[in-house]
């Protein structure tokens, strides 16, 4: 985020609305929707820590996209390749969403660590792109399209694993968990119809027949 990045006085009140329910700990990222916070729930043992999006909403605003895209998170949550929606709450100027936490975006990822390495060994490609491919297909079996994919919208955590074999000893790995995020341009389908809808996704992500 920029240094010179301020919250506006509706966010301020917005956070402190939230916290009765939420602790709500550092700022995660900023955008022209708001900002995401990293947040703890209040009294409810266990509760992992979550990505508290503040989204401004303006006065006149049509926000039937925004909840469209909460309705089809809610469809998806239990996919364990889907980031989960956890509550919302919409107030007078802003709309609360709480997701499950992630550590980036493969966008982030690609640009740095692996930008400054010489590359991913293959058999972790091969991990991330399953994972992505089950998510998609899951929604695709329920007749939704994603139709915005893109690393930024693919999230990731490190996870930690012991392995062994019978030529080497124990030793402590990680691997990566990715989860498909971002459904605002999502939409149902039937088999045989065609998405009428042209200017959609981010031009650079397109496939080329769409171009």
């Amino acid at each position: 985020m920029g240094s010179n990045w301020k919250p506006t006085r509706d966010l301020v009140a917005c956070a402190e609305k939230l916290k009765s329910e939420w602790t709500i700990d550092s700022m995660i990222g900023t955008g022209s929707f708001g900002a995401v916070y990293r947040a703890v729930r209040r009294g409810v043992q266990g509760y992992p820590a979550c990505a508290l999006k503040m989204i401004r909403l303006y006065p006149g605003q049509n926000i039937s996209s925004l909840q469209n895209e909460i309705h089809l998170q809610q469809k998806l949550s239990g996919h364990p390749h889907i980031v989960q929606l956890l509550d919302y709450k919409q107030f007078d100027r802003y709309m609360v969403i709480a997701m499950e936490l992630y550590d980036q975006d493969l966008q982030a990822f690609i640009s740095g660590p692996v930008a400054e390495s010489k590359g991913l060994p293959e058999h972790e490609v091969r991990a991330m792109a399953k994972q992505l491919i089950q998510a998609l297909c899951y929604m695709h079996q329920l007749s939704l399209v994603h139709r915005d994919l893109k690393p930024a919208n693919v999230l990731m955590k490190q996870v930690h694993s012991s392995s062994s074999s019978s030529s080497s000893s124990s030793s402590s790995s990680h691997s990566w968990h990715l989860a498909l995020c971002d459904f605002g341009h999502s939409k149902w389908f039937q088999e045989g119809q065609l998405l009428e809808t042209l200017v959609v996704g981010t031009p650079y992500y397109k496939a080329p027949e769409l171009t």
